[in-house]
């Protein structure tokens, strides 16, 4: 017996097979993920529906990216198509006014005309062109008078024709008389 404690003291013997058992305990010891398989597999399945998820909202945003773009392009087309469809509208509508008083060799009516329509945001510039030299016979841009049309595209028109670049539309309409033709109206419309 122990002194101190008044316990029994343990013999070598029980000592080892004390010890022996304690480390068969800890040789028997399940490992830490089968213990926890459950919540390793859960953790697994969470990781993997977070990144499918990931994985399915970029390749969707790429889908509906792609279909807002061809949108997009088709609206632009559309939109370029009215803003001509338009121009020459205005264009054909004015030369018929002109046409009138062209015949009856009214230019201070038509210039009349030229400076009402030039009043539209949109339009910047009105021409009356003499289809067989080029000359700029009546202009709402008085400097351009007496010079030469250069568009010889616009100056051979036989209908209603547009050209455009980056930011203003040109339509160009013939004016007919009653047995040739008389001129070349050219309207410049901003985009």
């Amino acid at each position: 017996m122990n002194n101190k404690d008044n316990t029994p003291e343990k013999s070598n013997t029980e000592k080892t097979a004390s010890s022996s058992s304690s480390l068969k305990a800890e040789q028997t010891k399940t490992p830490f993920w089968k213990k926890h398989f459950l919540n390793l597999l859960l953790l697994l399945g969470i990781v993997i529906a977070v990144v499918w998820g990931v994985i399915g909202k970029n390749n969707l945003e790429k889908e509906y990216q792609a279909k807002i773009e061809q949108l997009n392009i088709n609206h632009n087309k559309l939109m370029d198509s009215m803003v001509h469809e338009k121009a020459e509208m205005i264009t054909s509508t004015l030369a018929l006014a002109v046409r009138s008083e062209l015949i009856d060799e009214n230019k201070d009516q038509v210039n009349q005309y030229f400076l009402q329509m030039i009043k539209n945001k949109q339009i910047s510039k009105i021409m009356l062109v003499n289809h067989k030299n080029g000359n700029i016979e009546m202009s709402t841009n008085k400097k351009d008078e007496s010079m030469t049309f250069q568009n010889e595209t616009l100056l051979l028109a036989k209908d209603v024709i547009s050209e455009a670049n980056e930011s203003i539309i040109v339509t160009a309409t013939p004016i007919m008389g009653l047995n040739s033709q008389m001129a070349v109206l050219i309207v410049e419309t901003s985009k």
